[in-house]
């Protein structure tokens, strides 16, 4: 065979285009952790004097502190101290519904033990510097 006489070079197939995964849709966020998320941008600045350390239990298995300041709210997902100075264990629908609707727990949940608190003053005034 001469040169001018090769047969031309086999053609290479085109790659077979992949179809995007179907991607599942993503999983709404924790109401509660949205929640404390945002909270630290609704917080009223001047009503707590010092810094002050709020524990909470919400349910089995969130734990959370609030670190109000004269200034700015912190908010951690863990418990920070063992010697907070007010502690709320709580549902978490409890929980949503005292800081979106302002809601105070009246003497039956307290006594049924749905909430329960060393510091219901220091509660007030946290609910006080949470704008809605």
């Amino acid at each position: 065979m001469s040169p001018s006489s090769k047969k031309p070079a086999p053609r290479k197939k085109a790659a077979a285009r992949k179809t995007p995964a179907k991607r599942a849709p993503p999983k709404p966020k924790d109401p509660i952790v949205q929640l404390l998320s945002d909270l630290p941008g609704l917080y009223i600045p001047g009503k707590f004097p010092r810094e002050t350390t709020i524990y909470l239990s919400l349910g089995e298995h969130q734990k959370w502190t609030l670190v109000a300041g004269p200034k700015k709210l912190r908010v951690v997902r863990a418990k920070l101290t063992e010697r907070a100075d007010g502690v709320l264990k709580t549902s978490p629908q409890m929980f949503l519904r005292m800081v979106n609707k302002g809601y105070i727990p009246n003497m039956v949940e307290v006594s049924l033990g749905l909430v329960k608190t060393n510091r219901p003053d220091l509660l007030k005034r946290f609910n006080d510097s949470i704008r809605r």
